[in-house]
């Protein structure tokens, strides 16, 4: 039997920008986890479980050798398909296998911002690879993840793959996706489109200074991206140059406050990001900051706090960063009266992954 546990994520900075190749974001890992158990398979063709979505194991069948699923399970089917072939492609037998999932990310069965798709797919990977006793380098995970939302269609960043994948706060620049397809479809090979760079791609574990705290609050109004940005009024040139420039402009300046331990830069750069993003979404014609969201970042700034959404926006969670117990309090009370709820929760690090502490992976085609 093997288990593993995935971290929920939490977007810092670099929000929307990050969907354009090279564009960076800082991204935490949080102590809320997917837990994915790998057994062997009671039947001949393994099953498929996940608590309180599925009644009952959903039977695993195949089809020219490939696992299939009901068509509602298509990024499960997907990435178990993706991680065979790459078993496959070692030369390695598939043991065949059981898939329990079980989740913290939700309350009360509603999600909460800190995601799960993502998760999801990062635990069958990490979870997969160990049951067939290969190295599992976030790397590797992060990148075998990325393939199989790619193969999906996904126009995301990938972010949530790569906190989820190093765990710990990253800088993350998010690769050219269309560059990456191409490289698969040229070469058809799933150890080589791994093995080579990929454009753009950059994840650097940064520190978080010990003496900064994040309070993370929810709003109880899960966010759909498709529906925030289906009828988007579209920026012009312009306006998305100097979008991305000043997005770039303000991670970097948060980044520069994680590295210094300096809580002022850090709270200027949330602050500066948090009017971008506002003005983002004015100019586009669609909504970031829902009230409880702007409530949530009001409560921070009126106690002396930076507050900003976390992630699309539209809903679901925010966060303020704070330094000591009694600004916190005073938060956390001012969110409770409207009807926030404040999440108990830290970075998480995992600790067989602290090789890659500080160290950029995979700086290809850097710009100046």
């Amino acid at each position: 039997m093997t288990t593993v546990r995935i971290p929920g994520k939490l977007y810092l900075a670099g929000e929307y920008a990050v969907t354009h190749p090279g564009q960076p974001a800082v991204i935490i890992a949080v102590d809320r986890f997917l837990e994915l158990t790998v057994s062997e398979a009671t039947t001949s063709n393994g099953s498929f479980y996940s608590e309180g979505y599925t009644d009952t194991p959903l039977l695993i069948s195949r089809k020219n050798d490939r696992p299939e699923l009901p068509s509602s399970f298509e990024l499960i089917q997907q990435t178990l398909q993706l991680i065979e072939r790459y078993i496959q492609e070692l030369g390695k037998v598939i043991r065949p296998y059981d898939l329990y999932l079980r989740t913290d990310l939700e309350l009360h069965g509603q999600k909460i911002g800190l995601g799960s798709s993502g998760a999801v797919t990062v635990a069958l990977v990490r979870g997969l690879l160990k049951w067939h006793h290969l190295p599992t380098s976030p790397l590797l995970v992060y990148k075998l993840a990325a393939l199989a939302h790619l193969a999906l269609g996904s126009h995301g960043s990938l972010g949530d793959l790569a906190a989820c994948s190093f765990t710990g706060c990253i800088r993350y620049r998010s690769p050219n996706r269309q560059a990456i397809r191409n490289l698969y479809e040229n070469t058809s090979s799933l150890l080589a489109t791994i093995r080579t760079p990929w454009p753009e791609l950059s994840i650097e574990r940064l520190p978080f200074p010990a003496n900064c705290h994040l309070l993370v609050g929810w709003t109880k109004q899960p966010a759909a991206t498709e529906q925030l940005i289906s009828q988007p009024k579209p920026l012009t040139d312009q306006q998305l140059s100097q979008f991305l420039a000043t997005s770039r402009s303000y991670v970097d300046q948060l980044i520069q406050g994680l590295k210094e331990q300096n809580h002022s830069a850090m709270a200027d750069a949330f602050t500066n990001n948090r009017a971008l993003l506002q003005l983002f979404a004015k100019q586009r014609q669609m909504i970031i900051e829902t009230p409880m969201l702007k409530t949530l970042c009001d409560c921070a700034e009126k106690f002396g706090a930076a507050g900003k959404t976390s992630g699309a926006g539209g809903g679901d969670c925010g966060f303020a960063l704070v330094h000591d117990r009694t600004m916190a309090n005073q938060i956390t009370q001012c969110w409770q009266q409207a009807g926030i709820t404040p999440l108990n929760l830290a970075i998480y690090t995992r600790k067989d992954d602290s090789s890659c502490q500080n160290k950029p992976t995979e700086k290809t085609n850097m710009s100046p």
